[in-house]
């Protein structure tokens, strides 16, 4: 159900006459859990967090995205010793560490009509 209000949503901002004053925001989804999945519910540890502030254009977005998942990415190989760091569908990461939880960031970017977080 949440999906297809999702679909509604994107298909409401880009039929709109007045598409180009959409704006788009980053969603930072974070999970830590020690069982398999992602974002299930396996994995109830998980936060939502905004980027400030809104993008202009979708594409504004996604270079955003694209940025953040490298600065995560770096993060966990230069300064985080001992994590290995798995890149998946190019918005997903799964960062592990022998003996502690996995954490996992999946990014991403809706008009800023839509909160994507369960209620």
């Amino acid at each position: 159900m949440q999906k297809l209000v999702i679909a509604l949503l994107l298909l409401a901002c880009f039929a709109s006459p007045v598409s180009a004053d959409c704006a788009w925001v980053l969603w930072r989804e974070i999970g830590l859990g020690d069982q398999p999945g992602l974002f299930n519910a396996a994995l109830p540890n998980t936060t939502w967090k905004i980027s400030d502030p809104a993008y202009s254009t979708e594409q504004q977005c996604r270079s955003a995205l694209t940025s953040e998942l490298q600065a995560i990415k770096k993060e966990f190989r230069t300064r985080q010793k001992g994590y290995d760091v798995l890149e998946l569908i190019g918005t997903i990461l799964i960062v592990t560490k022998p003996g502690e939880d996995k954490q996992e960031f999946h990014l991403h970017c809706y008009p800023a009509s839509l909160d994507p977080r369960p209620r």
